[in-house]
């Protein structure tokens, strides 16, 4: 599995570092934002998650390290999301990503921490609320659903991105 992970995330990384290098056009750009969000998962969860990323044309990839809290059980994880959109009709777009998050578990009365990997898959929608100024919502569904996963399926999330 961390052999998946990283040629993954190589890859993502690879080809934003293609796209970047070889495209000179007013039509590709850097872009940031992030997601901070309260969702309902058996308990509250709070998410803070900046991101980075790179567009051309139709097509964006990019990296977000992330926070989030479990309420009611009082845990926290962190960890990390390489992504990818597509973007297919005005503004609606078609969101892929690796996930790894660091969450706390209890094996054997022992508290210890696990890497767990996600995968969501799913789309969404994009608002331009002024020049270079995004919100954007999305449904996603991790496709390597777990126990171990600390959000359930359907995942819902949503933030504001800066494009310019």
């Amino acid at each position: 599995m961390k052999n998946f992970i990283r040629k993954s995330c190589l890859l993502l990384l690879l080809v934003t570092l293609v796209l970047i290098g070889t495209e000179k056009s007013a039509n590709a750009q850097i872009y940031t934002g992030g997601t901070t969000g309260v969702s309902y998962n058996n308990g509250y969860v709070v998410e803070l998650a900046p991101l980075i990323g790179y567009k051309y044309q139709i097509f964006s990839s990019g990296f977000s390290p992330f926070f989030s809290y479990l309420e009611s059980q009082k845990k926290y994880s962190f960890g990390g999301r390489a992504f990818s959109d597509i973007t297919f009709y005005k503004d609606i777009f078609a969101h892929a990503e690796i996930e790894v998050s660091n969450v706390e578990k209890i094996r054997n009365n022992i508290k210890t921490r696990e890497w767990i990997l996600a995968m969501p898959l799913g789309g969404g929608y994009k608002y331009k609320i002024s020049d270079g100024v995004y919100a954007y919502g999305m449904i996603l569904y991790n496709v390597l659903q777990t126990s171990d996963s600390q959000t359930k399926n359907p995942i819902i999330r949503g933030g504001i991105t800066y494009q310019p």
